[in-house]
């Protein structure tokens, strides 16, 4: 898979593409539908399929990224859309210039001049452009006028309900995560480098693996217990931490995550966090030992989990 930063890196290798466009905010079920679809058409027209999507995604750009909680960080998706088998993932930085793009010139720079689009497939609520003035029936009166196909998707449904990223963020809250797995297609899992801490879960007696959310926002907060995969594809039992750690004052969100039976230097490593089971709220402790102790019931909570999975 290519990944192509910005319309102005398209070149003439790039065009004749199948596209279709939106957040792909978790790379969800009802989103591997519309990739199936995609394929199917790439395949039959023996074309690139390709999408486009957008850094940040257009929601945390107008909030500022305040009280916006994302599924997958870039990395994440990118790695999910590969395993689809897309051709070509077109990374548009969404800023109020792109923003205020008038629906015709998107279409005419992006879809025409940049992808030479042979065939589009949108959600039928798709909206986008300026003042979100471009609609399906604009995409359609515009493919007649360029000379591409465009084909709507229905909404995906499971349990009578629509898969979305929303739905998935409020079950991931509620630390359902059996019922956000069915709707992902997948365990509910965190990617990231191994970055140094302060060292104070080794003074603990409870070393940890840190991994800097930055500025992502997670629909989670508290200890759960985990499953880790490292870049050996190890799998590891363990307990992890979202949280600011306000036993000492902490403000910046951070994973932490603390492997059972694992001696080996994780430091710049890429680990996953797989997410199956929540112990409890993050809380602030009268001190370091009170903070210990608790540690240690968290520790054997999670393995009196893995147990009950294991049995």
């Amino acid at each position: 898979m290519e990944i192509i930063r910005g319309n102005y890196n398209l070149k003439s290798k790039h065009r004749g593409s199948v596209v279709t466009i939106g957040n792909f905010d978790g790379v969800h079920k009802g989103h591997q539908a519309v990739i199936h679809r995609l394929n199917n058409q790439a395949q039959r027209l023996n074309a690139p399929a390709c999408v486009i999507t957008f850094e940040p995604l257009p929601h945390e750009y107008f909030t500022r990224q305040k009280e916006t909680t994302r599924l997958t960080r870039f990395r994440e998706k990118a790695r999910l859309f590969e395993k689809l088998g897309i051709d070509l993932l077109v990374i548009l930085r969404f800023c109020r210039k792109l923003a205020d793009l008038p629906p015709e010139t998107f279409v005419d720079d992006i879809l025409h001049q940049g992808l030479g689009t042979r065939h589009l497939i949108v959600g039928d609520d798709f909206r986008f452009g300026k003042q979100r003035a471009g609609d399906f029936a604009f995409l359609q009166t515009a493919g007649v006028q360029y000379g591409f196909g465009v084909e709507s998707t229905q909404t995906y449904q499971m349990d009578g309900q629509r898969v979305s990223s929303t739905r998935i963020r409020a079950l991931l809250e509620k630390a359902d995560f059996k019922s956000a797995a069915r709707l992902l297609g997948r365990p509910f899992s965190i990617s990231g480098r191994v970055a140094y801490g302060n060292q104070l879960g080794r003074t603990l007696g409870f070393p940890t693996a840190n991994i800097a959310l930055k500025h992502r926002n997670v629909p989670l907060r508290g200890v759960f217990a985990v499953h880790v995969v490292d870049e050996q594809k190890t799998i590891y039992e363990g307990m992890a931490n979202i949280g600011t750690r306000p036993t000492i004052g902490g403000e910046k969100q951070l994973l932490e995550t603390h492997l059972f039976n694992c001696q080996h230097n994780l430091y710049s490593q890429h680990l996953e966090i797989v997410f199956r089971h929540k112990i409890r709220e993050e809380r602030k402790f009268k001190d370091l030992g009170e903070l210990s102790s608790a540690l240690k019931q968290d520790k054997q909570k999670a393995l009196a989990f893995f147990q009950t999975i294991r049995s």
